[in-house]
């Protein structure tokens, strides 16, 4: 018998999560503002309502065995009354709240010693003596692909200041940024996936691109591991988390910040992994026995961002990167294009040189809006 289980959200997270659970006893059904969406094109079982909207994810949340979440932005009110009611609710509320507000995200890390960049929580004033120059500004709220924070390089940055609450951070000296995605299941299981090293794009502060493992010698997987569950061990809930770090430039690891849901940074295990976060995502919620995990192969992914003017998606490159070797192509079904909007991405298994193959997919595969 199948297990029904609700996940509010229906962007490319819940698409590719989908996709996976052919292969599970499972019906999977999402609670979405847009029902032609990445989750709508190939999916039914899409409920048009508003996550944030306690009606709409009560009266969805009351049909399914399980919920959970592809995005942070939820009703967290009517998943306690949902969890109340006997449902499974997956990550707790409690982890929801905690996550997505970055002030409470970075107290849960300082109660619990996790390592972490020194910081202070603000309101609307710009402060002068925090830190010195550079520092950063986070939005406790509502920031996601970039958008929610900025760097102070000087006074004159200031007038950029956010007026809203926020945290702001030391500058951290970065020689890398890493993302481990764990797995915890409700019968207390985890399972670590080998970590990622993410480069961003400038323009956008999004990841432009990563590679798969990283190259961090054996004891620097082994602390990232360490430190990603004690993140999770601090949330004290089941779910799969994406822990985003910065291996600074003296070598120590810090939690940069945590999603508790399906990431970015996992696309490429879709391909590289005996598991993919999708899978484990799954059998996280089904309370599956979690597998060991192997590296098939090491991979790059590159995120294809729109760029240009908003309209219509046109792909452009198509053919040439159809001549690529061991390259996977992943559409997320979005039929508008915005400059900084993530439209899909591209894995390459054992690249040979990966800048290079970076730089040339980069050239060559644009999404422009007509």
């Amino acid at each position: 018998m199948s297990t029904t289980v609700g996940i509010l959200g229906g962007g490319q997270l819940g698409r590719m999560l989908f996709q996976q659970g052919a292969n599970y006893p499972v019906q999977l059904k999402f609670l979405d503002k847009d029902p032609e969406g990445p989750c709508g094109s190939i999916c039914k079982n899409v409920t048009q309502g508003n996550p944030l909207d306690f009606d709409d994810v009560l009266a969805f949340g009351r049909t399914c065995d399980v919920v959970s979440i592809e995005i942070e932005a939820v009703n967290t009110e009517a998943l306690y009354q949902l969890r109340d009611e006997g449902i499974k609710i997956i990550p707790s509320p409690e982890a929801i709240e905690t996550i997505r507000d970055k002030g409470l995200q970075k107290e849960c890390y300082t109660k619990h010693n996790i390592a972490t960049m020194p910081f202070h929580l603000v309101h609307d004033n710009v402060p002068t003596s925090y830190f010195s120059y550079p520092f950063v500004q986070k939005k406790r709220q509502g920031g996601y692909d970039g958008k929610g924070v900025q760097v102070f390089q000087n006074e004159e940055d200031l007038l950029q200041w956010f007026t809203c609450p926020s945290i702001v951070e030391e500058g951290a000296e970065i020689q890398t940024e890493i993302a481990v995605i764990v797995g915890r299941s409700p019968s207390g299981e985890s399972l670590i996936l080998p970590e990622c090293e993410m480069i961003f794009d400038p323009k956008y502060n999004l990841v432009s691109h990563l590679q798969m493992p990283s190259r961090l010698n054996k004891s620097q997987q082994q602390d990232a591991q360490k430190l990603a569950l004690s993140v999770v061990d601090a949330l004290d809930s089941p779910g799969i988390f994406a822990i985003e770090m910065f291996l600074l430039k003296d070598g120590r690891l810090v939690v940069n910040e945590t999603a508790p849901r399906t990431h970015n940074s996992g696309h490429a295990t879709i391909e590289s992994l005996t598991i993919s976060q999708f899978e484990l995502h799954l059998r996280v919620l089904l309370d599956l026995p979690l597998p060991s995990v192997e590296v098939i192969a090491p991979a790059i992914m590159i995120n294809i961002i729109g760029s240009g003017k908003e309209g219509n998606a046109q792909i452009k490159g198509l053919h040439e990167i159809a001549q690529l070797p061991n390259t996977y192509l992943h559409w997320y079904g979005k039929s508008l294009s915005k400059p900084g909007r993530k439209m899909g991405h591209i894995t390459v298994l054992d690249p040979d040189t990966p800048a290079s193959m970076v730089d040339t997919i980069l050239k060559t595969l644009q999404v422009i809006g007509k």
